[in-house]
């Protein structure tokens, strides 16, 4: 198995999460350093990240988690370990509750219930 740059798996996840709206502008150097602080990475990713097409972000996960076991950053790995510590990166990716009720507040005011 070859190396995980995890640095770039980062860069690729922040921009799946940017392409379907998961998190944009300031957002994205927020959840970057929390991710860099996650995985005990000092410095971002300095290069090219493809535009990928991807639908999930299944491979981007399979690769940090790859990275986390390998570098001890958690303390198991099984399918239960590794469902919990993916749910905890997109966590970090989802947008807040109240920026949901915002946006769903927002919509059903302008548009109805219906597009809301």
């Amino acid at each position: 198995m070859s190396r995980v740059c995890p640095e770039r798996e980062i860069e690729r996840l922040l921009s799946f999460a940017e392409r379907n709206n998961l998190a944009e502008g300031l957002d994205i150097i927020i959840v970057r350093n929390a991710l860099l602080d996650l995985f005990n990475i000092s410095e971002p990713y300095v290069g090219e990240v493809p535009v990928e097409g991807l639908q999930t972000p299944a491979e981007m996960l399979d690769k940090l988690w790859d990275y986390a076991v390998s570098s001890g950053l958690v303390q198991g790995d099984t399918d239960l370990f590794k469902d919990l510590f993916s749910a905890r990166v997109m966590g970090l990716l989802m947008p807040r509750q109240s920026e949901v009720i915002d946006h769903f507040s927002k919509t059903y005011d302008k548009k109805g219930a219906m597009e809301a």
